[in-house]
């Protein structure tokens, strides 16, 4: 595996790791040491290789799909999945609403959590595109959705 590879992977671990909020220290004390954190670093700036079943206990750890920490050669098809959209969905206050009323759209936003590879627990943004197809869910315009959602602190300043 070329070095390069083990760089791009541990590019892919710490994004991850950073959207987590934690550092290398807590990731050692919230996995009870099984990563270490001089190792998980040595990951990251691609100067030890993980192997694919660390690789997977990881993944597990961060909660992510494996798939994203094994990037393919051209990276821009997963730039262009990156978070840049115009309004900002905070995930903890989406925790107080009902079942029913998030449901539709925590399944929505795990999709583009996916696509993206963005593990942020805090907020996601969403484009206007996605603000139109959630407000199809909830047979509302995204204009009312919008103001629905400022209201009660769904969006995230």
């Amino acid at each position: 595996m070329p070095n390069n590879y083990a760089k791009m992977v541990g590019e892919q671990l710490r994004k991850v790791r950073l959207q987590k909020g934690l550092s290398l220290q807590e990731v050692e004390a919230k996995s009870k040491k099984r990563f270490k954190a001089s190792i998980v670093g040595a990951y990251e700036r691609g100067e030890r290789n993980v192997s694919v079943p660390r690789l997977y206990e990881m993944a597990g750890f961060y909660e992510a799909p494996v798939d994203f920490f094994l990037v393919e050669k051209d990276k821009k098809s997963r730039e262009a999945w990156s978070p840049r959209g115009q309004i900002q969905i905070n995930l903890v206050a989406l925790q107080t609403l009902s079942k029913r009323e998030k449901a539709p759209l925590m399944e929505y936003l795990e999709l583009i959590r996916f696509q993206r590879g963005d593990f942020n627990e805090k907020v996601i943004s969403i484009r206007e595109e996605d603000l139109r197809a959630i407000a199809c869910l909830y047979h509302t315009t995204p204009a009312s959705l919008s103001d629905k959602w400022s209201e009660i602190g769904l969006i995230a300043a």
